[in-house]
């Protein structure tokens, strides 16, 4: 029989969120958890928060778009929806009983989600400027605060809008930074506005 090595020793970030950067030791909590027997197979007890929980359905335009429940949880707004015992049928968000979103339209729902699935290692998605402006939209409706963030940052560092498109985008999307210096811009042009 083989004498048994010392416990693992596993350190959980608190609170744990998939997607967030990993916290200093000094803000992590240890567990000691004993190894398992070597026949043994371990299962988890549930899925990670990684893992795919299920796709929502949305209806624009007459046409369907589905994110899953964990990109939906990156908004403040849907993590309310989805945690509360909000009013509806229990196959809402199902291909077959999408959910219909007012005041958006598919371009914009398609830019979004062309960021929203773009890879870190990547670079950026290949976005127009007016898909940046789409994708802006959507995050600022529905409280996606990181992917606004990204995305103003984007705008900020491209400076690829003419001043008064970035006015009409800070008033569409709150975005005041955006405001003054645009203006600026606007009374240092040696032509005239048409």
């Amino acid at each position: 029989m083989q004498a048994a090595g010392p416990p693992w020793t596993l350190h959980v970030p608190t609170p744990f969120h998939p997607i967030a950067p990993i916290s200093p030791i000094s803000t992590t909590q240890t567990q000691t958890v004993d190894p398992p027997p070597p026949s043994t197979t371990v299962v988890p007890d549930k899925y990670s928060e990684i893992h795919v929980k299920r796709l929502v359905f949305f209806k624009i335009d007459n046409r369907l778009f589905s994110i899953t429940e964990n990109a939906l949880r990156l908004s403040s707004q849907f993590r309310s929806m989805l945690d509360s015992a909000h009013i509806g049928e229990p196959e809402e968000g199902t291909a077959e009983h999408p959910i219909e979103l007012q005041g958006v339209t598919a371009f914009e729902m398609e830019s979004f989600l062309t960021l929203l699935s773009a890879r870190v290692w990547a670079g950026p998605p290949e976005l127009d400027e007016d898909g940046w402006v789409a994708a802006l939209h959507i995050a600022t409706m529905y409280s996606f605060r990181d992917i606004r963030n990204y995305i103003i940052k984007y705008i900020d560092d491209q400076k690829f809008y003419s001043p008064v498109r970035l006015i009409e985008m800070a008033n569409k999307a709150n975005v005041p930074k955006w405001i003054q210096p645009a203006y600026l811009a606007l009374c240092m042009k040696p032509e005239m506005i048409t």
